[in-house]
């Protein structure tokens, strides 16, 4: 398994339950902890709500107690699909099925400045640690972003007492992501909770001599910073197979089997651009539920089990004391409906195709036991009046066929 991060945490525990025997699996990867959780870094363990142990995905000692090998710290020079093996400075490692899980990394901040101390990016447990370590003693942030991820920051640095700006380029947050009824609901409701934020503006440059002091914008204001946080898009980390067989294409291009078109290799989580079966497209999906439902799926596939992968997108989102559900693929409907309203905290949004048919939904403010019951909706792809579908009396599980 090439990576160690969410899927590859996942497949191996899938791998375990079905029986991998001792000395069958290595994991390798460059990080320098076991396979953790994402979600929790800009959520409850950035806040301190949980401990660190908590977000690793297994046990410490089940990969030592069933023969697991893990490469911590282990960096890969090159993969040579045909020889089968492995490189990096000073090993070479063979193997017979390969899975690649190398996920995403995190755009560099384009501006000057970016590499003083203080300025963070996210997307590691060690990065988390040095944010919460920073926070402990800052004043003041600016968090650049304001997209899941940089609202996810902004909140949480708020809730550590550090007063928050978030910087984002767009006119409103989440912006190509939802209406902008939902958009101007999160808005006021971070305002409420002191969070400044300043919409359409660039960043010119990040001011400070050896440490940041502050945050200069394209109108030429510049925001005090203790410290800043960049939470402005990942990228697919595929250079390793550029120029190879197989088929790059903002990500690595795979079927419905997670199969990458050359025997024996796999590809899951953020570096795979996968046929959606569901909605026969491709699509490569950033979010830390599709790369635990692929990592146990493709565990099965490499086992022998090759079944299709078939599985709603959804991500969910903690942002202060609001948690949401958002299911489905937006981009196959354009007209949105409300069952309640927006103003209240507690609706569901539904996009609806051309037939009729909801093909995604955004939820707040419900209980995720029902929230869930959206995704069956959306699954079971049967178009539903639009009367009923925003008729709170009408129980969501009672939209869902045969219920």
């Amino acid at each position: 398994i090439l990576g160690g991060g969410m899927v590859g945490g996942y497949a191996v525990g899938e791998m375990v339950e079905r029986g991998v025997g001792p000395g069958e699996v290595c994991i390798i990867s460059d990080d320098s902890a076991l396979p953790y959780k994402r979600p929790p870094l800009s959520k409850d363990f950035l806040k301190g709500e949980i401990e660190e142990p908590e977000v690793f995905i297994n046990d410490p000692g089940l990969y030592a107690d069933h023969g697991i090998e893990v490469r911590l710290d282990t960096h890969v020079d090159a993969v040579d699909l045909e020889a089968r093996e492995i490189a990096g400075e000073g090993f070479t490692i063979g193997f017979d099925t390969l899975l690649i899980a190398t996920g995403a990394w995190p755009r560099p901040l384009p501006a000057p400045g970016a590499h003083l101390d203080g300025v963070h990016l996210l997307r590691t447990l060690a990065h988390c640690r040095a944010i919460k370590a920073e926070a402990a003693d800052a004043r003041r942030a600016v968090v650049i972003g304001g997209g899941f991820i940089g609202m996810e920051l902004a909140a949480g640095l708020t809730v550590l007492g550090v007063d928050t700006t978030l910087v984002y380029r767009e006119e409103r947050v989440m912006v190509g992501r939802f209406p902008e009824p939902i958009a101007e609901y999160f808005e006021d409701y971070y305002r409420a909770r002191g969070v400044e934020l300043i919409a359409g503006a660039d960043v010119a440059s990040i001011e400070g001599v050896g440490r940041v002091s502050g945050v200069m914008l394209g109108d030429g204001r510049t925001l005090p910073a203790d410290m800043v946080v960049a939470g402005i898009g990942v990228t697919p980390r595929v250079e390793l197979f550029e120029g190879g067989p197989l088929t790059l294409d903002d990500g690595i291009v795979v079927n419905e089997y997670l199969e990458a078109g050359v025997e024996g290799v796999y590809v899951a989580g953020d570096s795979a651009r996968y046929h959606d079966v569901l909605f026969d497209r491709l699509r490569r999906f950033e979010h830390a539920d599709n790369a635990q439902a692929q990592g146990k799926h493709v565990a099965g596939v490499m086992l022998g089990e090759r079944a299709p992968f078939r599985h709603v997108p959804n991500f969910y989102s903690d942002m202060f004391d609001l948690s949401w559900n958002y299911y489905g693929d937006r981009s196959a409907g354009e007209r949105v409906i409300y069952r309640g309203t927006v103003a209240s905290g507690e609706f569901v949004a539904w996009w609806l195709a051309d037939d009729g048919r909801p093909v995604a939904a955004f939820v707040l403010g419900i209980p995720w036991q029902e929230a869930e019951v959206t995704a069956q909706v959306i699954e079971q792809g049967k178009a539903i009046p639009e009367d009923v579908l925003t008729d709170e009396s009408v129980a969501l599980g009672e939209l869902v066929e045969g219920a």
